[in-house]
């Protein structure tokens, strides 16, 4: 943490840091439960370590970006 952090600062992100934790400990409790009743998880697609989606190789492309593809005939 720099030194210019002040102590309501230092504060307030201690509380979102435990809020945020807080609320992945809630989040696993329901998924053992769920798992437990036998209830079938739905997972968002988790990213892999070379920082792009897990599921497929290629990343998606948005609208309006048709015309930046290369094309393999051309140069």
């Amino acid at each position: 943490m720099p030194d210019s952090f002040g102590k309501r600062q230092r504060n307030a992100q201690k509380a979102r840091k435990f809020a945020a934790r807080e609320e992945r400990r809630a989040a696993r409790k329901q998924e053992r439960a769920d798992r437990a009743a036998g209830v079938p998880i739905e997972r968002a697609p988790q990213e892999s370590e070379e920082g792009g989606p897990a599921a497929g190789g290629e990343e998606s492309q948005g609208p309006g970006s048709e015309g930046q593809t290369e094309s393999p005939d051309r140069p």
